[in-house]
């Protein structure tokens, strides 16, 4: 019985046909012939095929001359084709030939070992990993052929290193049985890996396998992405960068993952800012609420923070800084916006509130705490001048807040009771040369009495030589309380104070009457009285002016040096 044996190009790539025409599979390259020879078309010595006796113990028959070269490419791309056939021993075919049993190498029990999918671990929970993670990869390597495996073996594990695979670890293969399986990691360092990689190639690879049919399995290959440090952009604000006091306002932020792992969804941003050129960072003025997406899917895509800046920053360009931080924690470098594309707090203009109106009593000078009257949204109130030119203005506290005004009581129009305006004028250190003036309002007073009685003008009195007259007080004179609601005036106290010319006028008050008269008949000239009117607790003073008017007295003799005679009538 023969053994009719071939050498055959599996995928025929360098078998040369002279059609010229592309062929199938299997490709004849020789004949494998008995004594450990073979005949290819260029070479070898065989003459005949193997004669073999089938008994019933296995048998082998083996080639171990035959070069590599015989097979374009190598054996590995070779396939043996067996026939036990019977017949007469022929080059090509026989006569009478009959074929009992045909197979080929690929065909029959196999030796298969195969490494499963590289499964990657980090303990730090990402879908990637941050150079410095440490990694665990693990594989399980499985007898997937139809035959038990005992010759040994080893499990590489191993990186990309662009076309260079460096050995990470290398562990002994176990005997393993059909289907039986084993499981193998190793724990990997990823400081040694580039930190400007995009992703690395992780694999696991059978080495030193003895007789295993397959050998095209035996490597696994996985890759992970490498979460990079993310790169920030120049913040900027939404709409006008000119920002009133007690405003807020918008800043976009914008910044770019720099890997596959990260996405707006994933980043945040740290957003700073200072007086322009000082460097002396704040972000307590940036909301700390989740800030909203923004743009997304544009090259404008970012999150928007609310900024808030308080009464303690100074008006002008404030700089603004921004960094990208991604799900890790990795923060980008600082860009800044500076000067005109940061953004301006305006100087906040001080303004005035009339309401509610305080009191003040007339003819006191009195004290009016501004809190609430006027208001500076960024400066104190003691740091502010305050001015006026209005009369009733005395003076500004700036330590205590207090406008110090004083409605003077006037002897004609007397006290300007009700509701009164008072124009002032503030500086608050800031730059008006624009506008032109300082800023200004008016504040509003109530002025009520102080509890004083008043007088009003007394006219002047006019008595004849050796006359006399009387004045009613009444219609010149009333009285309020503390509050400023009118007293009955008949309770007032009125005394004269004062006579300049007592030598020609005498006068006395009783109740509200004024009397008064001349001397004697013959007297002239002109007194002034000091009245003052007291309720108890406050008195006042007013003055009225007595003149005595001249009459054309009849001719008097005086008899006095002059002796007396007797006359008689008719005589």
């Amino acid at each position: 019985m023969k053994l009719y044996a071939a050498l055959v190009d599996k995928d025929c790539t360098g078998y040369a046909y002279t059609s010229g025409i592309p062929h199938g599979w299997n490709c004849w390259m020789g004949w494998l012939t008995s004594g450990d020879t073979y005949k290819s078309k260029n070479s070898g010595t065989g003459t005949s095929f193997a004669s073999v006796t089938p008994t019933g113990t296995s048998q082998s028959v083996t080639w171990s001359s035959v070069p590599t070269a015989v097979v374009p490419g190598g054996l590995s791309k070779a396939i043996v084709i067996g026939v036990l056939m019977s017949g007469n021993s022929v080059s090509v075919g026989g006569t009478s030939a009959h074929v009992y049993h045909a197979i080929d190498s690929t065909m029959g029990p196999k030796m298969d070992i195969t490494p499963g999918q590289v499964q990657i671990s980090n303990p730090e929970g990402s879908a990637g990993y941050v150079t410095g993670d440490l990694l665990t990869l693990q594989s399980t390597i499985r007898n997937v052929g139809d035959l038990d495996y005992t010759a040994g073996g080893d499990i590489e594990f191993f990186y990309k290193s662009g076309i260079n695979e460096i050995a990470i670890d290398t562990q002994q293969l176990n005997n393993l049985n059909m289907g039986a399986t084993q499981t193998v990691q190793v724990t990997f360092d990823t400081s040694s890996l580039p930190s400007n990689a995009w992703k690395t190639t992780f694999g696991v690879r059978l080495k030193n396998l003895v007789d295993e049919t397959n050998s095209a399995n035996n490597v696994a290959l996985q890759e992970l992405d490498h979460d990079r440090v993310p790169l920030s952009k120049k913040a900027m604000v939404l709409d006008s960068n000119v920002v009133a006091r007690g405003e807020q306002f918008s800043i976009l932020a914008k910044g770019d993952a720099n890997d596959f792992i990260d996405d707006i969804h994933t980043m945040s941003f740290d957003i700073e800012v200072s007086e322009t050129g000082a460097n002396q960072w704040i972000s307590e003025i940036i909301s700390d609420a989740s800030p909203s997406i923004v743009y997304e899917g544009t090259n404008n895509e970012g999150r928007e923070y609310v900024v808030s800046p308080v009464l303690e920053m100074s008006a002008g360009w404030y700089d603004i800084r921004s960094r990208t931080v991604d799900a890790r924690g990795q923060a980008g470098e600082w860009q800044v916006s500076a000067g005109t594309d940061g953004f301006k707090l305006a100087n906040g203009v001080p303004t005035v509130v009339a309401e509610p109106v305080p009191s003040v009593m007339c003819d006191i000078s009195t004290m009016v705490d501004m809190t609430g009257h006027i208001n500076d949204p960024e400066s104190h109130l003691s740091t502010l001048l305050v001015t006026s030119d209005d009369s009733a203005f005395i003076a500004w506290h700036p330590t205590t807040q207090e406008l110090e005004v004083k409605y003077e009581w006037d002897s004609i129009q007397g006290c300007p009771l009700g509701q009164q305006g008072m124009e002032i004028t503030m500086d608050d250190g800031g730059d008006y040369s624009e506008l032109g003036e300082l800023p200004y309002g008016t504040l509003l007073f109530n002025v009520i009495e102080n509890g004083q009685p008043r007088w009003a003008g007394l006219p002047t009195q006019m008595v004849n030589e050796g006359g006399s007259n009387i004045l009613s007080l009444m219609s010149y004179v009333s009285d309020t309380d503390d509050e400023g609601e009118p007293v009955d005036i008949s309770t007032l106290n009125i005394q004269i104070m004062d006579n300049t010319n007592p030598e020609i006028i005498s006068a006395q008050i009783n109740g509200n009457i004024l009397s008064f008269e001349t001397v004697d008949d013959d007297v002239n000239g002109q007194t002034t009285l000091t009245l003052r009117a007291s309720d108890g607790e406050q008195s006042s003073d007013q003055t009225i002016i007595i003149k005595v008017q001249e009459i054309n007295d009849a001719p008097r003799v005086d008899m006095d040096g002059i002796e007396s005679i007797t006359i008689k009538r008719g005589t």
